[in-house]
């Protein structure tokens, strides 16, 4: 992928990312691409996390190394969504907001605290609209 004109292989991936927290005793945080992702991505990286039963993703996972399934408080759906995450006006992002929000599922005993992309600046407007339109189905933000 490319990001700020950097070149990025994702080889400190998924597994690697939750390990690393796992070592430090941290919590991790994960956050959803909402800007060029699919709500069916999101769901499926969900499931492949946390479902503990057997699923294609499940089975991949323990394929991968992981046999259970790791539990994911934090969840972000969208990040900086006002600028580098798909420049959107808060409007907009709080309807992707509550379509993704839907497909955000919890597993095996997980419970996801589902997190809005919040303001930026001095932008309190954006805050304001996204918890106007999305609130209800949002944990924070």
């Amino acid at each position: 992928t490319h990001w700020g004109g950097v070149v990025d292989d994702n080889s400190f991936g998924t597994h690697e990312f939750l390990r690393f927290t796992e070592l430090i005793d941290a919590e991790p945080y994960i956050s959803a691409n909402v800007g060029s992702g699919s709500p069916a991505e999101m769901r499926d990286w969900i499931e492949y996390m946390t479902f503990g039963g057997d699923s294609d993703l499940a089975n991949l996972r323990r394929e991968n190394g992981k046999d259970e399934p790791w539990k994911i408080k934090f969840f972000g759906i969208g990040n900086e969504s006002w600028g580098c995450g798909g420049n959107m006006q808060a409007d907009f992002y709080a309807d992707l907001y509550r379509q993704f929000q839907t497909y955000a599922n919890n597993y095996s005993g997980n419970e996801l605290y589902k997190i809005a992309s919040g303001m930026y600046d001095t932008r309190y407007d954006w805050t304001e609209t996204v918890i106007r339109e999305a609130g209800e189905f949002m944990d924070a933000i």
